[in-house]
């Protein structure tokens, strides 16, 4: 599952990935978000959404009840556009969440490390998701394993294209699927680090909790 990621760049750095001109101006220049580098469910991070004049940034839970007597803060692609519970979501309610990287764990309790994930590139990452009234659950993915941890699954990271196609509100649901299957970015095309344990703590906010550690080489999926 995906749940803790990093959110600590501008809004505006985010939607350069999606303006055709990155020269242009920022439309939404009042809105603020703080950087966040310990990003847990049941906060409202930042969100881009299907707007008027195109995408536009947003806050939105993370955790998606609905109906269901629990929360979910993942749903798997492969049942998320044909199942009733989420089906919805999926044709009415296809958000991005922007982040810098995500963090799985590795190792048995007491002593998991974390790590941190992120693009190569350094670039950031527009991550599938899906909102409905009461919050928004990220969408992993069913061909790849996590990265570190082969019991994990992964967020789908979307190109910019296929990012821009997953927000139309004209592109259908199993066209939707589609750019989940051919526009998220491969695994060689990220890299991560061993992290601070603190921030296995929700609370812990610090710069520090997407810095590297110790010795170790940082990995990458050769």
């Amino acid at each position: 599952m995906c749940g803790r990621l990093a959110q600590y760049r501008d809004a505006e750095r985010y939607f350069e990935l999606l303006r055709p001109n990155p020269a242009a101006p920022f439309a939404q220049t009042s809105f603020a978000h703080a950087p966040v580098y310990n990003v847990s469910p049941g906060t409202d991070p930042m969100i881009i959404r299907a707007g008027g004049d195109g995408p536009e940034p947003a806050t939105a839970h993370w955790g998606y009840r609905g109906r269901a007597p629990r929360m979910y803060v993942n749903a798997r692609v492969e049942k998320a556009a044909t199942s009733g519970y989420w089906k919805p979501l999926w044709e009415r309610g296809r958000i991005l969440v922007p982040a810098d990287g995500w963090f799985e764990w590795t190792g048995d309790k007491p002593n998991r490390q974390p790590h941190f994930i992120h693009r190569t590139d350094d670039a950031p990452l527009l991550l599938a998701a899906i909102l409905g009234s009461d919050g928004f659950a990220i969408v992993t993915s069913s061909a790849d394993a996590g990265l570190l941890d082969v019991h994990d699954r992964r967020p789908i990271a979307l190109t910019a294209e296929g990012a821009l196609e997953w927000l139309s509100p004209d592109t259908s649901s199993e066209d939707a699927l589609l750019v989940t299957a051919t526009q998220a970015l491969g695994e060689t095309e990220f890299a991560w680090h061993a992290v601070t344990r603190a921030m296995g703590n929700v609370k812990y906010q610090a710069a520090d909790a997407v810095a590297p550690i110790g010795d170790a080489a940082p990995g990458t999926a050769d």
